[in-house]
């Protein structure tokens, strides 16, 4: 199983927790941020924990309630009149209504491609979505092509990166602790993760097998069962368990599933039974 932290490079809350679970290897993978101050004071220090641990560095690709890189970009599909990017219900309704500019989406990740080579000196491991915007119509067929045309170099050979896809992975035990409303939601995210998952794979491309960790963050449902259910039952090593850890900050959505995520990862029940089956992707 492979298990990604999400949103490194979002506020420092996030990234303190992320490089404290890095340094006791308890994710596999780290999905970083670069629009705005994304990966900025704490990038160095990942960076070098990553190298040393053989810890994945995937690109958290953005089109979502920030600033875009290239925010000298007067108009653009993605944007407000601020030049802020969309809501994620406002970018999700114009990409299925077909009014998402090919070329905006393309510029915006070769600039925050660029970003994360200058963060952390080399292209990212894997690609994956702020909100799952990376398998949303335009973006997912944008992607993939994007990332075919970057040319093999003498160092590096062809560039692999794997993609995410939202293809959930469900059980009963799983629908009964995540609850209704999650479960809806859920079903929608995962049609288009299956969707995009086939788009990929069909034109040559690495994506995961299932993903796990979903459920809403307003769910009353018992969040330290949900998680512990979700990281006892992969049984693919490309599986994805995604999560959100992190510090306590009052101005997170996320703030009450952050710090018991980071409690969860960074206890010894979890470095007892669950550590030693974390692996890198397998192609």
């Amino acid at each position: 199983m492979i298990l990604t932290a999400d949103d490194f490079g979002m506020s420092p809350w996030i990234d303190e927790a992320v490089l404290c679970l890095a340094q006791k290897k308890r994710v596999s993978a780290i999905s970083c941020m670069v629009v705005g101050a994304g990966a900025g004071q704490y990038s160095k220090d990942l960076k070098a924990v990553a190298a040393a641990s053989g810890i994945e560095l995937g690109l958290h690709f953005t089109l979502s309630d920030s600033r875009p890189c290239l925010s000298e970009k007067k108009t653009s599909s993605l944007t407000d009149r601020e030049q802020r990017f969309l809501p994620f219900a406002q970018l999700a309704v114009r990409s299925f209504a077909g009014f998402i500019d090919r070329v905006d989406v393309e510029e915006e990740f070769f600039a925050q491609l660029g970003k994360f080579r200058e963060a952390f000196g080399k292209l990212p491991d894997f690609i994956d979505g702020h909100e799952h915007v990376q398998q949303l119509p335009t973006i997912c067929e944008v992607l993939c092509t994007a990332i075919k045309s970057i040319p093999k170099t003498p160092e590096r050979g062809e560039w692999r990166p794997y993609l995410r896809a939202a293809d959930l992975a469900w059980n009963q035990q799983l629908g009964e602790e995540i609850g209704l409303r999650s479960m809806l939601a859920a079903h929608a995210i995962s049609l288009l993760g299956r969707k995009s998952k086939a788009y990929w794979q069909s034109r040559g491309l690495a994506t995961n097998n299932h993903l796990l960790g979903y459920f809403h963050h307003r769910s009353k449902k018992d969040l330290r069962k949900i998680l512990m259910t979700y990281l006892l039952s992969s049984t693919h090593p490309n599986d994805i368990l995604f999560c959100h850890p992190g510090k306590e900050d009052p101005a997170d959505s996320l703030s009450r599933v952050r710090p018991l995520v980071f409690e969860i990862l960074n206890s010894s029940f979890f470095d007892d039974h669950i550590a030693r089956r974390l692996n890198r992707f397998q192609f």
